[in-house]
């Protein structure tokens, strides 16, 4: 059928043509990047090709950076691929070149992929307009993704009986907490708030939960804070004995955007919620 249309089997895969020529290495590659980008999947964060997975069990998405193999795959994916062959006299079909997608790989820099700055598990407040954003998705504007279902947040508009209502429901979910001040409270109404409005903050703050007895409920007040951040539980870790291994490993958990994380510690003067060093 194609042979008696007079169509080329490269033009009936409805797919990019990207040709290997030598002496055109930076044309080639930035062909494979702008075609990777055009697939609306990957970005570049940090330096890195990146894609959005979402934990198929916790229904918790993450920012996951592409392997050399996978990339080699997408490029498959994303183009046809071919090189001359002087047998043929003809371009023939190829797989992408290692050479090609080692450097596409290490570039460090693009010209096509799209940042990401982060993941959004809710509606949240664009940084730079302050637009609430209910459509999931990418947002070239506050470069986010978000990984949720618009369905679930029917957003009414907004009352001062509302919002007082809204503050009830809260506080209610918080009075098995003996606080030791007023202020520890507000701090944990402010830990809940902040796990909601995150990806709208260039900066958010930590918030250190500490208590006088073991099983006094910290971990349990650390989850129901960051049950308001997403779909999945907390990132548990113990807190490190030294600034600069702490430093290691909140990096290391920024690195895949969790949800939030949490650690936390006792102490002998009483059950207390307060704001710590920002993140």
């Amino acid at each position: 059928m194609l042979e008696f249309l007079g169509v080329r089997n490269a033009e009936a895969r409805h797919k990019p043509v990207i040709r290997v020529v030598a002496g055109d290495l930076h044309r080639v590659v930035d062909a494979a990047e702008k075609e990777l980008a055009n697939r609306g999947r990957h970005y570049q964060a940090g330096g890195l090709i990146v894609s959005v997975s979402t934990d198929p069990t916790s229904g918790d998405p993450s920012i996951v950076p592409t392997s050399a193999p996978a990339l080699t795959r997408e490029l498959s994916v994303a183009a046809t691929w071919e090189k001359y062959d002087g047998r043929a006299e003809d371009w023939v079909r190829c797989d992408p070149p290692t050479r090609h997608a080692a450097i596409l790989y290490d570039a460090q820099s693009f010209r096509y992929l799209p940042p990401l700055a982060g993941v959004a598990r809710q509606p949240y407040f664009r940084e730079s307009d302050g637009e609430l954003i209910t459509q999931a998705g990418y947002d070239k504007t506050a470069q986010r993704f978000g990984v949720f279902d618009a369905r679930q947040f029917v957003i009414p508009d907004p009352t001062p009986d509302a919002a007082r209502a809204a503050l009830a429901l809260l506080e209610d979910l918080l009075t098995e907490f003996h606080f030791v001040a007023a202020s520890d409270k507000a701090a944990a109404l402010s830990a809940i708030f902040t796990a909601v409005v995150r990806p709208s903050l260039p900066h958010a703050p930590g918030f250190h939960v500490r208590a006088p007895v073991f099983g006094s409920g910290k971990t349990y007040l650390c989850e129901l804070i960051g049950a308001f951040a997403g779909p999945a539980g907390n990132a548990k870790v113990s807190y490190p004995t030294t600034s600069e291994e702490a430093t290691k490993v909140i990096l290391s958990l920024l690195l895949t955007s969790p949800q939030s994380s949490s650690s936390t510690t006792w102490t002998p003067t009483g059950y207390r919620t307060a704001p710590s060093s920002g993140c």
